[in-house]
């Protein structure tokens, strides 16, 4: 119902932060989540009926107590298979009075930074295909700040734009040909 609303009401911008944690099976039971990984593959298809040109965020939780090497690559398999190109990467945290805190097998820290690392290395790389394969295009670019002579905003697929301008665009939506990926921004043109 969210998603036929979105569609029709026409406001809407094309990216969806959808929180996933884990990628293994066993790990998001033992979270005690309330979805299971094919739910979330299937939250992912539906979008994209709907939306065939979004980008797609999640949250990721790596190091969680017991987590298997096995496990961390069913994680990292999942978000190559869904193209999620917005990743936010945090390594399990120990939280006192929680079932976790309690749990064995504690991954060490050297163990979920290398992981840490490995799955924004990933990011990094979806996200600079997705924006590559937005070359071309025209996209209405919200300007947030001025940067280093050029404006800077976002795409509404939250990609990062900058465009040389004379006028301040602060603040303002413009259309803009998405020129060139840097490897850090889309360079554009009003």
């Amino acid at each position: 119902e969210l998603l036929e609303v979105l569609k029709e009401s026409g406001v809407y911008q094309d990216h969806f932060h959808i929180p996933m944690q884990s990628g293994s099976p066993a790990i998001l039971k033992s979270m005690r989540r309330k979805y299971d990984v094919e739910f979330y593959k299937d939250t992912i298809k539906l979008i994209r009926e709907y939306f065939p040109h979004t980008s797609i965020g999640a949250d990721i939780i790596v190091g969680y107590p017991g987590e298997t090497e096995e496990q961390f690559m069913e994680t990292y398999k999942l978000l190559e298979e869904l193209g999620t190109t917005h990743f936010h990467v945090f390594p399990y945290s120990k939280r006192q009075n929680t079932t976790a805190a309690k749990m064995e097998n504690h991954i060490q820290g050297g163990v979920k930074k290398e992981r840490v690392k490995t799955l924004i290395n990933l990011g990094d790389a979806q996200l600079s295909k997705f924006s590559k394969s937005l070359e071309g295009s025209t996209a209405s670019v919200l300007f947030e700040r001025s940067k280093d002579g050029s404006f800077e905003g976002y795409t509404p697929h939250y990609i990062k734009v900058r465009v040389k301008s004379e006028k301040d665009l602060s603040n303002k939506i413009h259309n803009v040909k998405l020129v060139h990926f840097n490897g850090q921004f889309l360079e554009g043109e009003l």
